[in-house]
């Protein structure tokens, strides 16, 4: 377990070094990637989540979103379970912080489960060769996902966050892609 909260650590400071160019970037380059994608093109309901502690801007693909009238649900915590609600995103949506301090829209009248989702873009501190993610520890995507096959998973960082150390244990939630951005960061390594 020591293991895990060092590599999650690590992570995070590694994403601390990452320029606002830089960010903008990579968030650029996942939103087209993803864009091209058939999974997206076929989807309507989507799921993404609004950035914090320098994760993969989203903003790009919430607007694409927006223009092409698909539906954007984003996380929000269920204290009682440990798992995520998604609720209906809209330009106008009014945000605020869940119990845990993610950003959400405050108003959850038009919201879905997990596997009402054609597809899910999830944020990551690390991954493994396998395509499974680590998250920051709390296993809300890796509940609210188990088990779910109507939703095509895919798990969005930058290629530093790509670790062989991280051994995935039974409980950790497998996507069905990765798409990783280059970063300066990774260069200097």
């Amino acid at each position: 377990m020591k293991h895990l909260s060092d590599l999650r650590r690590t992570k995070r400071q590694q994403r601390q070094l990452i320029s606002q160019s830089e960010l903008s970037l990579a968030g650029d380059f996942i939103s087209q990637t993803i864009a091209e994608l058939s999974q997206f093109t076929t989807a309507k309901n989507i799921g993404l989540y609004w950035p914090i502690d320098h994760e993969i801007c989203t903003q790009t693909l919430i607007s694409l979103c927006l223009k092409q009238d698909k539906a954007i649900y984003l996380p929000k915590t269920i204290p009682d379970s440990n798992t995520l609600l998604f609720v209906r995103y809209h330009a106008d949506s009014v945000m605020g912080l869940d119990k845990h301090n993610i950003p959400c829209p405050q108003q959850c009248e038009d919201s879905v489960i997990a596997n009402h989702l054609d597809l899910a873009i999830i944020p990551l501190l690390a991954c493994n060769e396998k395509q499974y993610r680590l998250g920051y520890g709390g296993g809300f995507y890796d509940r609210t996902f188990s088990g779910q096959t109507n939703t095509y998973l895919i798990g969005v960082g930058y290629d530093f966050q790509l670790d062989s150390r991280f051994k995935e244990a039974q409980h950790d939630l497998q996507v069905d892609q990765l798409i990783l951005a280059q970063t300066a960061y990774a260069k200097r390594w």
